[in-house]
């Protein structure tokens, strides 16, 4: 299936269910976070590795997850919804973990990751959440053969994706 890029009735219609949906996220990753504080886990989930790793390593890594992620999201808007699914479960993964893959400074003369990340952290980080969530979307809509939302969800992604790149990505360093 291949989604219109310049269906704006689509969008409209993404962005009428978009809040509700994105409040309920953000309730559960807040949700999430009491847990870990709770339990005494924050961020022991790889955070030990990430801070033995160096600027170049982490750097290197997110590069190698976004150049990731445009591939999966290339193939996304040609794959049928019903095929979808693997796809979808391996750019969930890559969005949790990219955040960790950005700890304060950690920019070298190959990355293209502008400083105003840091300064705006909340903002930046609240991007990966919403593209989360309109990835779930595609996979419930995907699972359910509602294609119309699929497409709505799509296009939705993408422009997420674009507004994370325009913010907070400088020009590439390495063609």
């Amino acid at each position: 299936m291949r989604a219109s890029h310049n269906d704006a009735a689509a969008l409209e219609r993404w962005n009428s269910i978009r809040r509700p949906l994105t409040c309920v996220v953000l309730l559960l990753l807040v949700a999430g976070m009491s847990i870990n504080v709770f339990a005494g886990s924050v961020t022991t989930n790889g955070a030990s590795q990430i801070e033995a790793a160096g600027t170049a390593e982490l750097v290197d890594r997110r590069q190698r997850a976004m150049r990731e992620d445009g591939q999966i999201i290339k193939s996304l808007g040609e794959l049928p919804p019903e095929d979808s699914a693997a796809q979808l479960a391996k750019l969930l993964q890559n969005l949790d973990a990219l955040p960790t893959l950005f700890p304060k400074g950690s920019i070298s003369d190959k990355s293209n990751a502008l400083p105003v990340i840091w300064l705006q952290f909340d903002e930046f980080t609240g991007i990966f959440a919403e593209a989360k969530l309109t990835a779930t979307t595609m996979m419930q809509a995907a699972r359910s053969g509602d294609s119309g939302l699929y497409a709505d969800a799509f296009l939705a992604l993408k422009a997420t994706c674009g507004e994370c790149h325009q913010t907070y990505r400088g020009q590439s360093l390495n063609p």
